[in-house]
């Protein structure tokens, strides 16, 4: 008798194994991975949302930010354009308050405005301390 059901088969070494065991062992894990994903899934979105919610900002710690700071804090700058001819000495002495060094005052316009060298281009926009 032959002992091939639907639910068995044999291996090539003649020993038989169960097919539905086999599905079974099968179905297991498939159920056990989307477990996982979900799962991770979940944890992600937790983690997600916790850190959202530490760096967030709400509008009433927003305006108290804005509030407690006074307008006198808040720097205000003249801007200055570039013509032709003009260097950062030049612009230094024509707009200097007469209490500060010239020299002092050149550094403070190249800090401001995040300068590498001492070149100026023809319409190039500078802030003023």
């Amino acid at each position: 008798m032959d002992m091939y059901t639907a639910s068995g088969g044999y291996y090539l070494d003649g020993s038989s194994f169960n097919k539905k065991k086999l599905r079974s062992n099968k179905t297991i894990g498939v159920q056990a991975f989307r477990l996982f994903v979900i799962l991770t899934f979940f944890i992600l979105s937790f983690i997600f949302g916790a850190v959202m919610n530490a760096y967030a900002t709400t509008e009433e710690n927003l305006s108290v930010q804005v509030e407690s700071m006074p307008l006198e804090s808040i720097p205000l700058y003249d801007t200055h354009i570039v013509d032709s001819g003009e260097s950062l000495w030049t612009i230094a002495k024509q707009n200097a308050p007469g209490h500060i060094d010239i020299r002092d005052y050149v550094n403070e316009i190249i800090l401001l405005n995040e300068l590498d060298t001492n070149v100026l281009f023809i319409g190039q926009r500078l802030l003023l301390p």
